[in-house]
């Protein structure tokens, strides 16, 4: 007989220190992937053209990924949660990055978003992060 533990996850809270909060947003990523959820029949039947490729479908929260060190070296498509929440503005701000400036692959979220010609932004009011156009930094400071 086989026992799954689940690993118990701190409350995302940009106010605290990494050690005491998540650093990813779980909750708003979690309302997001119910909302918009992947189908399961959707997943690739092809091998992955090389580590990290991925397959968006639709308006889907989750995408594939591919992982070749998945299934003992034989390579698998896995899911993973967008890191920037650009969905309709239902549950949180848009624009929003879910992961904490100190998360492990934080800066692959900024590589993709200057890949897009976006760049991020820290508000200091509500201690997140937030993905603009590369133009608004040209605003920035600016009264309308």
């Amino acid at each position: 007989m086989s026992h799954k533990f689940k690993k118990k996850i701190r409350p995302f809270d940009p106010t605290k220190p990494l050690s005491e909060s998540s650093s990813y947003d779980t909750e708003l990523g979690e309302k997001a992937r119910r909302e918009f959820p992947l189908d399961p029949k959707s997943k690739p039947r092809r091998r992955g053209r090389g580590a990290g490729e991925t397959v968006a479908v639709g308006d889907a929260w989750d995408a594939w990924v591919w992982h070749p060190e998945a299934r003992s070296g034989a390579g698998n498509w896995l899911t993973h949660g967008a890191s920037v929440y650009n969905l309709p503005n239902k549950f949180g701000k848009r624009n929003q990055i879910l992961k904490h400036p100190k998360h492990k692959s934080y800066y692959k979220t900024l590589l993709g978003e200057l890949g897009q010609r976006r760049t991020a932004i820290y508000d200091k009011e509500t201690n997140r992060s937030y993905s603009k156009p590369a133009w608004w930094l040209g605003n920035f400071g600016r009264k309308n």
